[in-house]
Parts: structure tokens; sequence; C-alpha cells
């Protein structure tokens, strides 16, 4: 799944010593990858937007979740964490 690949895309980022953030729908599938930073998005076909809201609102609702994909960044895990905006 696209899921599955992305997970495992971060997973090697992260090996490689940069932080990253997988941003997804599907967080058991990141967690079983094993990915340190998993940020919940938004439906599975649109993790980083929410269609079903008025433009402003969704515009926000974008904003909330990077800034929280952003604070994940920046914070340290020994594990998989799950991130919520």
């Amino acid at each position: 799944t696209g899921t599955r690949c992305g997970a495992t895309l971060t997973l090697e980022i992260e090996r490689a010593g940069i932080p990253a953030v997988c941003i997804t729908a599907m967080s058991s599938i990141a967690e079983a990858v094993g990915v340190g930073r998993i940020q919940i998005g938004g439906r599975i076909p649109y993790m980083c937007s929410d269609i079903s809201l008025p433009a402003d609102r969704e515009i926000e609702y974008r904003r909330k979740l990077v800034k929280s994909a952003l604070d994940a960044l920046c914070t340290e895990v020994t594990k998989p964490t799950i991130f919520t905006p």
C-alpha cells in the first residue's frame, strides 16, 4: 500500500539520521513498520486535508496538521509515537 511504502521511506530517512514524520490515516501500518514519529492525517485519499470543510476552515486544518508534524520533528522518540493535530 502507499502507507506501507511511505512508512518504509520514513523509517529509512530516520535510519540515516534525519528526523522524519509519517503523516497517515492508517497509523497501525506505520507503527507495524516501526516508524518513530507518526502523525494522524486526514482521510485515506487526502492525508493533509479535509475536503468536507469550507475553504477557510480547511486551510486552518492544514496549518494545524503541519504545525503538529513540525512539533513532532522536534520531539525525541525511542519507539513508535503517535501525534495528533
